[in-house]
């Protein structure tokens, strides 16, 4: 496998080839649906004071952020405005229509233009519409039209929600004491209702599967392939497991599917009953400081014992999901023939209700940091490693002592940030594995590749508009055991002591260069402080010894 010298932006898109599109046909009317409006998630909050606080902190709510509107504007630089309103391509809204919902089935967005006037979503909509994903959106869903999907299934766009606002609210319960009426809609306990978004199919064949999309993200098709759907298997359960179960509960503070019961609205005489938290704690927390999107340090917790806080909440879910132990075949002493250390990590998907990366994951960025010394304290060898250097671009003028903004030396970027384009090419720590060396990175993020169709070679590519094939394979299914081996070269005459080894599973949500990337096309709404929080989480760790035995 090599690597292709074409752009570099991966992460969340089903677009078209990056040339300009076909004008759009107007000579047929077509029908426009009449805007929507919603009711703002503060006309909740004193009947629902506790889901309102827990919505307020979280990624749905957040999910208009700084990052989310840099990356469509580059999106839509890159490809004529494939993803703007009124663009007339089958992306159009693709990224907004999911991240502003509100602001999109308002019609508040300006039509696209020309890529020279384009300008960030969230400068288009009203203010009152920059909730993301909101109370009101979500509550007035009363079905999902299939016919929206590419595959008929309902999955992968937002199209699919029917929505009535006028409607009672839809949710999980119904109630007769809500002032603003309340049906229960059995889709709200269903994966379905998550799937719309978080699986990601841009209309393009996929040569190796041969379906008629490529599959960018499949989070929910994840679920759905494993036993955590079924209740069987592998499963801890005995029951299905759904997205709500785990998201929505006090998982991994308790069971998936364990709730509080409590009292859900300040209105008198209602029954208490399971609360559904409103968090939403998953893998991402808000990168832009806004006092309207709360996410302050501590270790508080309710009386349930849940972590009160998004990035602490985040920490646990991330360490629930996998385990890491020494495999055998491991070195175990060194004597006087060792020519290597030989380490076998096993690495688990025991609680990710889903693959580990899940999400975007060709971003997402999992992987293993391996630190080998000797007594002395001398570096025998190391990989997953950061680098802490000067980023003068974004306005780091020297090292700032921290790592979380550096990025993985596997891979080396030589890019234009105007045209995205340039040349890709290993890194001092790329992964050898493919050559039949057992050293370098061990990482899990997934890839998008193009298989050239004469010669059969496959070069990873860094969007999915010049790929014919998503390489989903890297990522760790649920419950599967991966196997990290390393074998390092070693010279006895040189080592003090015994050796010893520490690996680390660690989790990043974005590469800081997809997010300096952005930082260039929008300088006013990602800076260097997001990329300096946009945190290292140590999902699990190991450390053990090897004895050397070979002086003796």
């Amino acid at each position: 496998m090599k690597y292709l010298s074409l752009v570099s932006l991966s992460l969340l898109t089903a677009c078209p080839d990056p040339k300009p599109q076909d004008p759009v046909d107007t000579s047929t009317p077509v029908e426009e649906p009449e805007p929507l409006v919603f009711e703002s998630p503060a006309s909740c909050q004193d009947c629902h004071p506790v889901q309102y606080e827990e919505w307020q902190g979280s990624a749905m709510h957040a999910a208009s952020s700084p990052t989310f509107a840099a990356f469509e504007l580059a999106m839509n630089r890159i490809t004529n405005g494939a993803f703007a309103h009124g663009s007339g391509t089958p992306n159009e809204n693709f990224c907004s229509g999911c991240h502003i919902p509100n602001a999109v089935l308002g019609d508040e967005l300006a039509p696209f233009d020309t890529v020279e006037n384009l300008t960030p979503s969230i400068e288009q909509a009203n203010v009152e519409s920059l909730v993301g994903v909101n109370c009101h959106f979500c509550h007035s869903v009363t079905d999902l039209d299939t016919t929206h999907s590419i595959a008929g299934d309902g999955l992968g766009t937002s199209k699919v929600l029917v929505h009535q606002p006028e409607e009672p609210m839809q949710g999980a319960y119904a109630t007769g004491f809500s002032p603003h009426g309340a049906e229960e809609n059995p889709m709200f306990a269903t994966s379905n209702f998550c799937g719309t978004c978080h699986d990601v199919r841009s209309p393009k064949p996929d040569v190796v599967t041969g379906e008629p999309f490529l599959r960018v993200e499949e989070t929910f098709t994840e679920w759905q392939e494993s036993d955590w759907a079924t209740g069987g298997g592998s499963s801890p359960m005995e029951e299905p497991v759904t997205c709500q179960d785990c998201h929505m509960s006090n998982y991994p503070n308790g069971l998936p599917g364990s709730r509080p019961v409590m009292a859900v609205t300040t209105i008198p005489g209602v029954p208490e009953r399971e609360h559904a938290n409103h968090n939403f704690t998953a893998v991402s927390v808000a990168l832009h400081q806004d006092p309207a999107i709360p996410q302050e340090d501590g270790f508080d917790t309710d009386g349930d014992g849940v972590i009160e806080t998004q990035a602490h909440r985040r920490e646990a879910m991330l360490q629930a999901a996998c385990t890491m132990v020494v495999g055998s075949g491991s070195t175990k002493k060194l004597v006087n023939s060792s020519t290597h250390v030989h380490l076998a990590l096993d690495i688990t998907n025991v609680g990710a209700g889903h693959d580990v990366p899940s999400g975007f994951s060709q971003e997402r960025e999992m992987w293993v940091e391996l630190t080998v010394t000797d007594d002395s304290g001398a570096v025998l060898y190391r990989s997953g490693y950061l680098e802490d250097v000067a980023h003068p671009n974004t306005g780091e003028l020297a090292p700032d002592g921290l790592l979380h903004d550096e990025d993985l030396l596997h891979r080396s970027y030589n890019i234009d940030p105007d045209t995205l384009g340039g040349e890709i090419s290993a890194g001092p720590d790329a992964d050898q594995r493919p050559n039949g060396v057992n050293l370098g990175l061990v990482y899990f993020n997934n890839d998008f590749e193009y298989i050239d169709p004469n010669t059969g070679e496959t070069s990873i590519v860094l969007t999915p508009f010049h790929a014919n094939h998503v390489n989903n394979d890297r990522a760790i299914r649920a419950f599967e055991t991966r196997q990290a081996l390393y074998d390092i070269p070693i010279d006895l005459s040189s080592i003090e002591g015994n050796v010893h080894v520490q690996a680390r599973l660690l989790f990043r949500a974005f590469p800081p260069k997809f997010l300096r990337l952005l930082n260039h096309h929008a300088p006013h709404l990602v800076t260097e402080e997001m990329v300096d929080a946009n945190t290292i989480v140590e999902m699990a760790t190991t450390t053990f010894t090897i004895r050397n035995l070979s002086s003796l």
